[in-house]
């Protein structure tokens, strides 16, 4: 019992054991298009087409830039324009930006999202992103279907290993709103996939490919060391008779390699309340795929250590007060267990 305390403060002190394998939230450089601000500097490793900023499909502007009018965390985002355009019939602008990092066999990723207000979804998967060992695979696939109303989607995982798709059409994405969306990827021949939206589990069920498959219990590939942000959209000619420009926007991109959801980046659950602010990103009209480093934590994560509700800037403060506690049990218990040699040695 006299040790009780200490050994809390001990366990509630320890740091999470998961490791931040990527971050990036593209605050890292200027708004706008070129080789190091889609990259957020070197965070993500390479990104496509190599004419993202001089696109025949945005007619010689921008597939996607950074911006500063409507960022999630911090001053910045990555937004992507889907024009009416013709010029855009195959996967509509397709960009795509990939980070790599250590294998895993267990991870897992949250991003938030954005679609704008004038944005439709067709019947067919519009990709968000993808995970699977890199140059290699690609073996979930994080979509999302539209719904009998355009203006609303469903997410749907797509396990390529088992030819199997997830989803629940009960939950309901709109346009206009950020989004937290969230998952959690065990790798294996008997792996595992969930999905979080806005903190809330998603009742992922069969929606379509090889029957008699459940989530907890699916062939997922052998690992993971990368994610893919993907933008294709699936029957763009949908877009296309939409009339309007859409846009996309993705922010606050984590992924690590373990021990519980991330959750929020301001402990706010939803995806909304976000930080706006007027402008947009222009920027040189250069671009190439390129390879580079990734990593860093991402400080504005609940650290889920244990299961304790401590941040970690609280176990850092209750540290001192724990070796303390710990010291002063030991100089105790030493004390009472041998007080005629303690006197020996004094005198």
């Amino acid at each position: 019992m006299k040790w009780s305390f200490a050994a809390a403060c001990l366990l509630s002190a320890s740091p999470a054991s998961a490791e931040t394998l990527f971050t990036s939230g593209w605050e890292n450089g200027a708004p706008g298009c070129g080789f190091d601000e889609l990259l957020d500097t070197g965070a993500w490793r390479e990104y496509g087409s190599a004419n993202a900023c001089a696109s025949e499909c945005n007619a010689g502007g921008p597939d996607a830039s950074v911006v500063t009018r409507d960022a999630r965390e911090g001053a910045q985002a990555l937004e992507v324009r889907f024009p009416p355009s013709t010029a855009c019939l195959v996967n509509g602008p397709d960009f795509r930006v990939l980070a790599s990092f250590a294998a895993s066999t267990e991870l897992y990723a949250r991003f938030y999202v954005k679609w704008s207000d004038e944005w439709v979804w067709a019947g067919a998967d519009h990709k968000v992103a993808i995970f699977g060992l890199y140059d290699q695979t690609q073996d979930i696939y994080f979509n999302i279907r539209g719904q009998p109303d355009d203006t609303k989607g469903r997410v749907a995982i797509g396990v390529t290993p088992a030819d199997v798709v997830f989803s629940d059409p009960n939950h309901e994405l709109t346009r206009g709103a950020w989004y937290l969306l969230e998952i959690h990827i065990v790798s294996g021949a008997h792996g595992s996939v969930a999905v979080r939206v806005d903190g809330v589990d998603l009742a992922l069920e069969h929606e379509a490919g090889t029957p008699g498959i459940a989530p907890d219990d699916v062939d997922t590939g052998a690992g993971v060391d990368y994610i893919k942000l993907d933008t294709t959209y699936n029957d763009y000619q949908y877009a296309v008779d939409n009339g309007a420009t859409m846009r996309m926007l993705y922010d606050a991109v984590t992924v690590n390699d373990g021990d519980g959801w991330i959750g929020p980046v301001d402990g706010n659950p939803s995806g909304a309340t976000s930080s706006s602010s007027a402008g947009a990103g222009g920027g040189p009209a250069t671009a190439s795929a390129a390879s580079s480093g990734a990593g860093g934590r991402d400080n504005g994560s609940e650290d889920q250590a244990s299961g304790c509700a401590f941040k970690a800037t609280q176990r850092a403060s209750i540290w001192p007060l724990c070796v303390a506690a710990m010291l002063i049990g030991m100089a105790r218990r030493r004390s009472k267990a041998r007080p005629t040699d303690n006197c020996r040695r004094r005198a």
